[in-house]
């Protein structure tokens, strides 16, 4: 087990695995330089609302108990040749893609906001 490390891509450039938990800058790491990861019992919330987002796009998979998480990294390992050729498609491009369309939401719904704001005032001064 390894604690807080500055050098994640250092690791991550030699495995051939990880098993970890669902934190979003562990997992994003991981998945853009493809590195099959196994994410054990998520912790309820964000934790579990993060693997099962990143589950659902084929790009980790979630083990609850020792057994399956054993079976998961064996799975992954046996066939990461597989991924290497591209199972995971263009990780870097894919979370590049959520965060603008994230974005771009916010931003809608802002202007929205606005627009209504603006014509509630309009209204309160006639």
């Amino acid at each position: 087990m390894v604690g807080f490390i500055e050098n994640m891509e250092s690791y991550l450039s030699v495995a051939s695995c990880i098993v970890t938990k669902a934190g979003a800058i562990t997992l994003t790491e991981a998945i853009a330089m493809q590195v099959p990861v196994v994410v054990y019992r998520p912790i309820p919330g964000q934790e579990q609302g993060n693997a099962e987002y990143w589950e659902g796009r084929h790009a980790l998979r979630t083990a609850g108990d020792a057994a399956s998480a054993k079976s998961s990294v064996e799975r992954l390992i046996s066939e990461r040749s597989d991924m290497e050729a591209g199972a995971f498609g263009d990780a870097s491009q894919a979370i590049v893609s959520e965060v603008l369309n994230a974005h771009a939401s916010y931003r809608a719904s802002r202007r929205t906001d606005t627009m209504i704001q603006g014509r509630r005032i309009a209204h309160e001064i006639h």
